[in-house]
């Protein structure tokens, strides 16, 4: 699994994808493109070093596994601090498998429409082959390690290709968002530490903390779309969820501290943006709260022994 999966990356001579040099800050729309641009750096360095060895696949698959069995820590306040863990020497299979998922601008509604450093070899596009080496990425991470914020955020990604190429009703989608769901409580993002903080000790801008409600936000939108489309009962219920939504942040400002810091002191007291800009956080947020209220619905709707009273519905 692992040696199909380096085939077809960039450099390699059945590559799929080919990478264009880093775009400048007009076209770094969020840290995704930072973090593909920094991984791919590194991965031509991985590949330089075993350059010319008869087991070039073997020991390029050594060094990520090696490094995917290490601990990642997902409390840094700062992007930079956080995406070393999957660049340079620490290169991980997550990592690759951000480059399948960048490469199909699986992202948000917004961002996929924008600027990828990533593209398809001519005559070699395939969101098919992109659906399958994503869940290998997965599969062989879920080998070395329980799960990370970057790995909750592969599986989202995953369960979005699979609705596009299986269906919102395949099996293929079902298995793939229960994953989310299941790797997103035992990960803690449904009642985080910074939930149960005073108001005015929680909100201090962090990259992982608003990465964290940004990933949850996500899952807890699509377990209420599945609902609306099957009929099926949720997975997930805002009454053993305490986590936030993500501050009404642009994408380009989480790769830097000092641009978050900058943005928030502009928010309103609810966490929107005053500029009357639309982010894929303004988006992600007015959606989630449009769940929530869905949520309780649910409830009344599907609920075995619901009682609903007048007062109730008041």
């Amino acid at each position: 699994m692992c040696l199909v999966v380096l085939q077809y990356l960039p450099g390699r001579p059945e590559a799929h994808m080919v990478f264009h040099d880093e775009p400048g800050l007009e076209t770094t729309t969020s840290w995704s493109h930072t973090a593909v641009s920094r991984i791919i750096t590194s991965l031509r360095q991985l590949f330089r070093r075993f350059e010319g060895s008869e087991c070039f696949d073997e020991k390029v698959a050594d060094v990520l596994c090696r490094n995917t069995a290490r601990p990642v820590q997902d409390t840094f306040d700062n992007f930079d601090d956080w995406i070393a863990q999957f660049c340079g020497p620490n290169i991980r299979w997550e990592s690759i498998g951000l480059l399948w998922a960048h490469v199909e601008g699986l992202s948000d509604a917004l961002s996929t429409l924008k600027y990828r450093q990533l593209k398809w070899v001519e005559g070699k596009r395939s969101s098919v082959v992109s659906h399958e080496h994503l869940h290998y990425t997965i599969e062989i991470s879920r080998h070395f390690t329980a799960g990370n914020d970057l790995l909750l955020d592969l599986c989202r990604r995953h369960a979005t290709l699979a609705t596009l190429v299986y269906g919102d009703a395949s099996p293929v989608y079902w298995n793939a968002h229960s994953l989310c769901v299941s790797m997103l409580l035992f990960l803690g993002l449904h009642a985080p530490v910074e939930a149960s903080m005073p108001q005015e000790k929680l909100e201090t801008p962090s990259f992982c903390v608003e990465n964290r409600r940004f990933i949850y936000c996500f899952i807890f939108n699509n377990d209420k779309s599945m609902v609306t489309f099957t009929g099926r009962p949720p997975l997930l219920s805002h009454r053993y969820c305490s986590s936030l939504a993500p501050l009404d942040l642009s994408d380009s400002c989480m790769v830097s501290k000092e641009a978050i810091a900058e943005e928030f002191m502009a928010l309103d007291e609810r966490g929107w943006n005053t500029n009357g800009e639309i982010h894929a956080n303004s988006y992600i947020r007015a959606r989630f709260l449009k769940s929530y209220l869905f949520d309780e619905v649910i409830e009344i709707a599907l609920g075995n022994d619901a009682h609903v009273t007048l007062d109730y519905l008041e």
